[in-house]
Formats: C-alpha cells, structure tokens, sequence
C-alpha cells in the first residue's frame, strides 16, 4: 500500500445635588436609610464620630430606615396614622405614646454635637463651635386618639439639646417643638429663650424643613430661623450660657415630648448657613434628592469575557456593599485596580463614603489537575477539552500529546488511528522516512526565498535510499508548509517520519 506523510515546517519570516459650597464644613449627616443602629450613623465622609444612639428602643415598627405605611399603628391601640409620604428614601419613623413623657420609640440622640461658650480649655469651644448651623425634615402624624392629660406628654418635639457642661443639668440651649397640647405651633430657642413672634403654625401630615444657623455678634449669639425655607425671625442670647453636650432628635432634653411622626436629612455644619444655602437645601429635599448625593459604585472586569464584577449600582451614603470579582472557568482573579487597588480579596464589604470605580482583572488559570500537560486555560477556553480528565476524547492519546506531538484534535476519538498504529508500526512492519537538514536561502537581489530539502527512505531503518521529489509538493500553511510526497515501495505496509536519519 502507498502511503502519504504530510510535514507542517516552522515559518522563518450623575438632577439636582447639593453644591461643594452647600456641604463645605459638614460636620454630620442622617439620611436614616439603613435599619437599627446603622440607621443613625453619621453619613459624612471621612467623619468618624458624631453616631447616634437609640432613645426608648424601636418598637412598634419604630426606627431607621422606615418606608411608609398609609395605615401605621403605632402605639396606640384603635388608630391608624398615614405616614405613606416620604421625602428623600426612608425616615426615621417615632411612635409617640400617652402612657407618659418618655414613652415612645424611634427618637436618636447624639452626645459628640457640643458647644461650649466658655471653654474649659483655651480653644477648645466644641465640635460645633460658637458659629453653627443645623437642619431638618419632619412630617407630625399625630394618633387620633391622644389623650394624655399633660403638655408634657402631648408635646412634639423635633429637636433639643441636652445636658449643660459644668453642672451637667438638662439644657435647651437648642430647641424646636410645639408649644402646645396635641397642638401644631413650633417655637424656637436659643439658650433656653424664645419669642412668641417666631412661633409658627404648620400643618399636621405633610413635610415641613426647619433651619437653625448661630452666628456671634460682639457677645452674644444670635439664631436666625428659617421654616419651610422662609426667614421666621431672630433670637438672641449670650455666647457664654451656649454651653451644650449632644442633641436629642424627636425628644426634648430630658427624652420625654416625644415626636409623633418622621424625621429625615438632618445635618449640621459648624459654620452658619446664608439664605442662599437655605433655599438650595429646601430645593434638595422638595426634589427628594438627598444632601449629600448617592454614592455610584462602577465596576468593569478586564478581559469582559474572563470573568464578572457585582456591587455596581448607587447606594445611600455608609451603606455596605459586596463587592465580588468572579473569575470564569479557565481563568483567575489577579488584582483591583482604581479605588480597590489596596485590595486583594477577590471578594470584600465596601463602606460606602464615597463614589469608586474599579476594574477586575483575570488571568490564564495556569493549574493543570489532570497532569496532561495543559493548563485549564488551555483546556477550557483554546481546545474545550476536560481540565480533570487526561483524555478528554479516550482515544487513549493525552490532551497535551495530541495538541504538542500527533497534531490530533483532542476532542475527535482517534482510537482507529491508534489501533492501527498497533497493527502496522512494528520493528518489523514499519518503514522510516527522513529528510536531510532544511536549508533556506535568500537573493538579495530580488528577495526571493527557496527552500532546498531532501528525503530518504528505508523499509529496516538501515539501508536507506533517496525519494524522487517529483511527485512531492510544497505549499504554504499557516505559519508553516507542508510538505507532501509518496512513500517509497517496498514491502513495508506503514512508515514513520522521523526527525534524522539515524
């Protein structure tokens, strides 16, 4: 029988959001968009302190992160309040009950909010300063059926400070809430004086937005109130009695008149704030966009087709976040680059405080499991052959013998290939075919390139004799030629091509 050998040769040749003005020398922030605890931490970035804490627990469905409800119980039996209308996401929700002055759930307060005007350390005047500023949203949703018998029970009251610095009494040096019995008229003070010309009357069940900003004058300090981003009037009082440790929100200084209602985009800055400042926060909540603007996560994986990112998307500032780089089959996580450069986890929880973006790269899964001699890279994504599986095709020739060596495909079965191998190439069945060193020259006068090569055959591996090129043809193949001629005739039925003659 005449058989052919073909010999492949190596080739030689993101609507409204707040201004950098609005946020300069924010000290806190509350946006009550988390649940529990987390709820009342401070969302200004980079700002570690200023953490609310609970007052009275958070029953009766009480708390951070409340997403409405048109018919809220609360804690009184045989009512229901509309608390559906939410301003920018979710609120913190207090229940107010008649059972006493502190009895209710939902209202937070913060110790760190100082301000001392008469420093025990020369300076030192608080973390808030002599000049500051605070604001807040709040819907009073009163039950129906209040029926406590004292102004102290039945008092609403968004905001207060707390405790006087050198005795350590209660103080309302701050102060915003009703002045009546299950009533709607706020007042304002200012070291624990008001005036009856700033008091205003506001509707039960809708949003109402409250601005407090102290400013000093030569010895005194003087508050400058705005609701509903409207100048109300002035207060006046020392500088020297300002002297306050932390705020209670949705309870007076005591925790007792308690808020019947929401709260949402508290914030505090220590400097005042202009009228300008004030209208562009009003126009803040009115669009339901927060102060300080969602925080946008973007992730890319690098190549796209190696593997995946999760954790894109926008989230309320402080919110924690998974952010996730999976690999594909054949390949492997490497690194982060961008903001998660310091990473090395494929997978890790983000604080979000601030906007990232990010890429995740994969490379080539270099581990070979089954030992054939191709990585999964390989296996999987260049010849989709099995990564645990020596012969992915059981023809028994291994995955890397047919990729490196036989040329084979590695998911086409050559079991016939191979038993007939086993039937003819025998030290007595097999011929050999060689050929003589490859010799390519080139005319430098033309550029043109000719190939000079040789063969000779033999049916003992011993005796050998030259094949007519004749019949032989050459052609180019991809990075390569092949090489085709006819085996010599002899009594031989198959033939090895080997590398040299031996």
């Amino acid at each position: 029988m005449k058989n052919f050998a073909s010999l492949a040769l190596l080739s030689v040749a993101g609507a409204l959001s707040a201004s950098a003005a609005l946020t300069d020398n924010l000290v806190a922030y509350y946006n009550f968009e988390e649940t529990g605890t987390t709820g009342l931490l401070n969302k200004v970035p980079a700002v570690n302190t200023h953490n609310g804490t609970y007052l009275n627990g958070t029953s009766f469905g009480a708390g951070a992160g409340f997403a409405g409800d048109a018919a809220y119980a609360g804690a009184e039996a045989g009512a229901t309040t509309n608390r559906s209308t939410m301003l920018v996401g979710k609120s913190l929700n207090i229940a107010k009950s008649d059972a006493g002055i502190a009895s209710g759930s939902g209202q937070f307060s913060v110790a760190t909010l100082t301000s001392r005007g008469t420093p025990p350390t020369a300076g030192d005047f608080g973390t808030l300063g002599t000049q500051f500023a605070l604001s807040a949203w709040f819907y009073l949703a009163p039950d129906a059926d209040n029926t406590g018998t004292t102004a102290d029970i039945l008092r609403d009251f968004v905001f207060e400070s707390r405790l006087n610095g050198p005795d350590n009494t209660a103080v309302f040096d701050v102060s915003f809430g009703t002045t009546d019995a299950a009533g709607t008229t706020y007042a304002s003070y200012v070291a624990s004086a008001t005036l009856g010309a700033n008091n205003r009357a506001l509707a039960a069940d809708g949003w109402h937005h409250v601005v407090h900003s102290f400013a000093t004058s030569g010895a005194n300090t003087v508050m400058t109130i705005y609701i509903d981003g409207e100048f109300v009037g002035t207060g006046s009082a020392a500088t020297t009695t300002m002297d306050f440790r932390g705020i209670n929100f949705g309870a007076n200084r005591n925790g007792g008149r308690i808020f019947d209602g929401m709260i949402d985009e508290v914030a505090f800055w220590n400097r005042p704030l202009t009228p300008t400042e004030v209208t562009e926060l009003r126009a803040l909540g009115m669009a339901g966009t927060p102060l300080i603007n969602t925080v946008v996560v973007g992730l890319s994986a690098s190549p796209t087709d190696a593997g995946s990112v999760s954790g894109t998307g926008a989230y309320a500032l402080g919110t924690q976040v998974t952010i996730t780089a999976t690999a594909n089959p054949g390949y492997i996580f490497e690194e982060w680059d961008g903001s998660f450069a310091a990473q090395t986890a494929s997978s890790f929880t983000y604080t979000a405080n601030a906007s990232a973006t990010a890429n995740a790269f994969f490379g080539e899964d270099p581990a070979d499991p089954d030992g054939d001699r191709l990585s999964n890279y390989e296996e999987i994504v260049i010849y989709k052959t099995l990564p645990n599986n020596p012969d992915s095709d059981g023809d028994e020739i291994p995955d890397g013998d047919e990729v490196d060596i036989t040329r084979t495909s590695p998911t086409t079965s050559d079991a016939m290939l191979v038993s007939f191998v086993r039937q003819n190439l025998s030290p007595d069945a097999a011929g050999a075919i060689v050929m003589s060193p490859l010799r390519i020259n080139r005319n430098p006068a033309t550029g043109a390139i000719s190939l000079f090569l040789s063969l000779s055959g033999s049916p003992n591996h011993s005796t050998w004799q030259d094949i007519d090129l004749s019949s032989a043809t050459i052609a180019p193949a991809g990075g390569g030629w092949n090489v085709t001629f006819p085996a010599p005739s002899n009594s031989v039925n198959s033939y090895i091509l080997l590398d040299s003659q031996p």
